[in-house]
């Protein structure tokens, strides 16, 4: 919509969130579950995981709540960052239990976060040495075929990838890439953490219509730096144009 979040803004309240994740006793080897909708906070969420060490697992909210109740569970996720309307959509399965919950649109734990110290992290703050080889994010299948099924991708894995893209699809110029895909397809990786090693902008776009809403910026001639989708997405792109 109109908010708009700086690369200062973004690596600043990375910084203090990782701390307190920290704090918590979370770091490498360690998975913390995303339950946000698509928005500033969401990316937030995403670096402060990454540099306290954990790794992240994407959960998209419009999933049945069995399945994200799964997912934390199979994941044996330590921590769950949602917000106060998503919260509460998990479903367990009898005996299980959830791990704790900080939504990140509550304004005392936002108060607690600007208290922290602004700056980078550094190795010596975590709760272990952060190695290449450690988890960056772990992803589910679709479990069309059966259960769904988590892949763990590592630092190395990301930044080898990230290294190829940035080489493959120039994104130097242009305005940068949208975002309108679920966080939790891998797919997405690509038109998040590109723009932002690249000094671009990453544009969230709503969730309901984001075809829509794609063709809309396509016809403003937003030049882009890169646009990734499906073979289906570009089928409802060209019905919508």
């Amino acid at each position: 919509a109109d908010e708009v979040l700086s690369y200062a803004e973004l690596d600043v309240r990375s910084n203090q969130l990782a701390r307190h994740l920290i704090g918590l006793g979370l770091g490498p080897e360690d998975i913390v579950g995303l339950l946000l909708d698509r928005s500033p906070e969401l990316i937030i969420a995403m670096l402060a995981v990454l540099k306290s060490g954990a790794g992240y697992l994407p959960l998209d909210p419009d999933y049945p709540g069995a399945r994200l109740g799964f997912m934390v569970g199979d994941s044996g996720a330590r921590c769950l960052l949602s917000s106060r309307d998503h919260a509460g959509s998990l479903v367990v399965a009898d005996g299980a239990v959830l791990p704790p919950t900080l939504c990140l649109d509550d304004a005392d734990l936002a108060a607690r976060l600007r208290a922290y110290p602004a700056g980078p992290v550094s190795d010596g703050e975590r709760c272990a040495p952060l190695r290449a080889d450690n988890l960056a994010y772990l992803i589910y299948t679709s479990g069309s075929t059966g259960t769904p099924k988590g892949t763990a991708l590592a630092h190395s894995n990301l930044l080898n990838y990230l290294n190829w893209a940035r080489d493959t699809y120039p994104c130097d110029s242009g305005s940068g890439a949208p975002l309108n895909t679920s966080i939790a397809f891998d797919a997405t990786i690509t038109s998040l953490w590109l723009p932002l090693i690249s000094g671009r902008s990453v544009h969230l776009f709503g969730v309901e219509n984001e075809i829509v809403e794609l063709g809309n910026q396509l016809r403003q001639n937003k030049r882009f730096s890169v646009v990734k989708l499906t073979p289906i997405h570009l089928d409802l792109l060209r019905e919508s144009l």
